[in-house]
């Protein structure tokens, strides 16, 4: 069994508050192919109307290990449990025996103050974009100090994580990459309280996505279907017959599995209508303005309220068209499959 414990009170140095904000029930196309434990889960979100003022708190702690996505332990071992984050109990466990090992061996501690900006999904976008990226944001607008603790991916991601940091005129010599070994540092900066994946999110965060668009001009592209070319999973049956309708419609086809970050943002500045499956790419409906329509193709079983939550937040139309799952899972759960979107909801979406 491992000890877990809370930030003590005396480690805070910070408090934001991040204002109340509302939200729309989302229009969702299909709600009876959505299983009833997967529907009442997201349901808690979407019936709740108004979402109340909170506190993010920024902790300092001394003498800590990190290790795995963002599992931060005491000097004795013990886990703080605000830093899980969907992580598994085996992903724990194995973060928990790394740092034991550590103590044990008595590894140095860095000396330089850091700011912890990773959590569970280091090699998604979308939790990049949404949870990592705006805790480096803040720490440096309200004047924290430390180097920043950033994923180290390999792919595109790696270099979209280095030009968002640079976006934000953070360079190279004030970052710390790592993966999941166990590092010990004498003092981290924690911010907690931003978000809670699938449960909140701040309005804070969406400054984070104003700063990075703020000096990038916007392409000429209205409407803008997402594909996922470049994916193995989540992608359409009939994506030719999607493809072509859209055209038709006056969609521009977008992949953005091998464009830039202020490519991707350059791109959705000013799209008024966005259509795509569900899946990172769609995170950047955050640089898309206020009133844009957003269209998600969603697996059957997949439990998610992030798009929703970004749409909210910037004020757009958000909808959900619940798909048909057809073949084998080709990723790592049960909603990586193969999509269908059928007939009818295409002369829908896309009138003649």
């Amino acid at each position: 069994m491992i000890d877990t414990i809370d930030f003590p009170k005396s480690a805070e140095i910070f408090q934001l508050f991040s204002p109340a904000f509302a939200m729309e029930y989302p229009a969702v196309w299909h709600k009876d192919l959505i299983p009833e434990p997967i529907l009442e889960t997201m349901e808690t979100s979407w019936r709740t109307p108004q979402y109340l003022q909170r506190s993010v708190t920024f902790y300092r702690l001394n003498d800590v290990y990190i290790a795995e996505e963002g599992l931060i332990f005491d000097a004795q071992g013990q886990l703080y449990r605000n830093t899980v984050t969907q992580h598994s109990q085996g992903e724990i466990e194995r973060g928990h025996l790394a740092v034991q090992t550590a103590i044990q061996n008595k590894i140095a501690a860095l000396a330089d103050p850091h700011v912890l900006c990773i959590k569970r999904g280091i090699s998604n976008y979308g939790h990049w974009l949404m949870e990592m990226l705006p805790k480096a944001f803040l720490c440096r607008l309200y004047g924290i100090p430390g180097k920043i603790i950033i994923p180290d991916p390999k792919g595109q991601l790696k270099s979209v994580i280095r030009e968002s940091m640079a976006m934000l005129q953070i360079n190279e010599e004030q970052v710390l990459c790592m993966n999941f070994s166990p590092i010990h540092f004498d003092s981290v900066v924690v911010v907690d309280g931003l978000t809670a994946h699938g449960v909140y999110m701040s309005p804070l965060v969406i400054n984070c996505a104003d700063a990075l668009s703020a000096r990038v001009r916007g392409g000429s592209a209205k409407k803008l279907l997402v594909t996922r070319n470049g994916v193995a999973s989540r992608r359409l049956i009939n994506e030719d017959d999607v493809w072509q309708r859209a055209v038709t419609a006056g969609y521009s086809l977008l992949d953005t599995s091998r464009l830039s970050l202020s490519e991707q943002i350059a791109a959705f500045l000013n799209a008024t209508h966005i259509v795509g499956v569900m899946g990172a790419a769609l995170t950047n409906v955050v640089f898309a303005p206020r009133g844009a329509s957003v269209l998600n193709f969603a697996p059957a079983t997949m439990p998610d309220t992030f798009f929703w939550f970004i749409a909210g937040l910037k004020g757009q139309h958000y909808a959900e068209v619940r798909c048909r799952q057809v073949g084998p899972i080709k990723g790592v759960a049960r909603w990586d499959t193969d999509l269908e979107v059928n007939s009818d909801d295409i002369d829908a979406i896309f009138p003649r």
